[in-house]
């Protein structure tokens, strides 16, 4: 077995019929008769697992949730030595007291998503997975939104793992003095991808814009972090030109960035001088910058500068990616238009009397000025020989889940 996903929707777990597991579950698991765990198991009152998984302990997913199922993951796991992958849904419970160190020593990919709401409560919950992973290399947060880190009495990073690679955030919502404590538990990072919970709103009081806030996060491990990814555009901050991005050039290991444009925001008068630019921004060391999402004038023009001065200021850059979101945009409002995958509208109707100039909907001159800037950049990209895709990156969709916009001014 290489994979075992513990967590599923509740109907799945609760729909009675796995009261005649018991039995030959604890059958199975008869090497654990003596122990404090395997006398609490007899005492549950139900078994929410496959009843195949009961019988034969060789199906690919593995069903669990909550606190009493945590009885039988240690069960499962016992059984399974060279379990790769696992993937945790989490309810309200965070605790593993069932992990011994270095007992998952195949584990390579841990996957964590929460769907509830609740701080953890002490140093032992979610280390436990790690310690029991030495050789772990990817870890995945999906839907986390709180603290995920405590402190220790000898204040050693609650998450601290020395074999980690990688750390993806999918649709969180992570304050940024956790973010920072989690940098330093994770020594070899090489990459890192964040993605923001749909409109993640500003809650704390006089706390630093998050996309700014997150160049300080990063650079805390600018010595590692070779791929980073930001996917901010969930986020509502009061002031937009506060969101920027700050200088990642001091990350002397970074080699490709993929960020929304909205961690990039221009004032529409601003001037390249009034902060820094795409070429201030990056390392000599970059190799592919990314670019998503609705591009202002402004970075365009950054973008072209980055290429046309590469040869001389960025002599390793092999690829650059200025991609769109407009055909994914949908309203909520049921009266209006929803685009299609060409972009083109159901409703044939004037939209900018009806939406106003601000709306998100696909305007045509939008598209002609953008494809005329794609043309500009991928021909610049020829000319220096640097390979040019307006395609989103691998990935990059795997950071968020896509929500339909709403437009306030539309309500009724």
């Amino acid at each position: 077995m290489t994979k075992a996903i513990a967590g599923t929707e509740p109907e799945r777990l609760y729909g009675g019929g796995h009261f005649d597991l018991i039995c030959p579950f604890l059958e199975a698991c008869g090497h654990m008769r003596d122990t404090a765990l395997y006398q609490v198991a007899r005492e549950c009152k139900w078994l929410p697992l496959p009843k195949s998984l009961a019988q034969h302990f060789t199906l690919p997913e593995l069903i669990f949730d909550d606190e009493y199922d945590t009885l039988f993951i240690t069960m499962v796991l016992s059984m399974t030595p060279n379990l790769k992958k696992l993937e945790i849904g989490l309810w309200t419970y965070w605790k593993f007291p069932w992990c011994q160190p270095n007992s998952l020593l195949c584990l390579r990919e841990l996957t964590i998503t929460q769907w509830f709401t609740r701080k953890l409560s002490s140093t032992d919950d979610i280390s436990g997975l790690l310690a029991a992973a030495p050789n772990l290399e990817r870890l995945k947060f999906v839907k986390v939104g709180q603290e995920i880190y405590d402190q220790s009495e000898n204040n050693r990073p609650y998450l601290h793992h020395a074999t980690v690679r990688e750390i993806t955030f999918k649709d969180c919502d992570i304050p940024t003095p956790n973010l920072e404590a989690l940098m330093k538990g994770f020594p070899n990072l090489q990459t890192f991808r964040y993605g923001s919970r749909y409109w993640t709103k500003y809650r704390e009081r006089n706390r630093k814009c998050f996309s700014r806030a997150m160049g300080q996060v990063v650079m805390l491990r600018k010595d590692t972090i070779r791929h980073l990814s930001l996917q901010l555009s969930n986020l509502r901050c009061p002031n937009l030109a506060d969101e920027s991005l700050q200088d990642l050039s001091g990350m002397t290991a970074l080699e490709a960035l993929h960020i929304d444009c909205k961690s990039l925001y221009r004032e529409a008068d601003s001037t390249p001088k009034a902060g820094l630019t795409i070429c201030n921004l990056l390392p000599p060391s970059i190799k592919e910058f990314g670019l998503m999402g609705e591009v202002q004038e402004q970075l365009y023009e950054e973008v072209l500068e980055l290429i046309t001065t590469s040869r001389r200021t960025f002599p390793h850059l092999k690829k650059v990616i200025v991609a769109h979101y407009h055909h994914k945009v949908r309203w909520m409002h049921s009266g209006s238009p929803s685009s299609n995958e060409d972009g083109s509208s159901d409703d044939n109707s004037d939209k900018s009397s009806v939406y106003g100039p601000d709306s998100f909907f696909y305007d045509e001159t939008l598209n002609n000025n953008r494809s005329d800037w794609i043309d500009k950049l991928s021909s610049a990209c020829s000319e220096h020989s640097i390979e040019f895709s307006s395609e989103k990156p691998s990935g990059w969709n795997g950071l968020f889940t896509e929500q339909a916009r709403y437009d306030w001014r539309l309500r009724r």
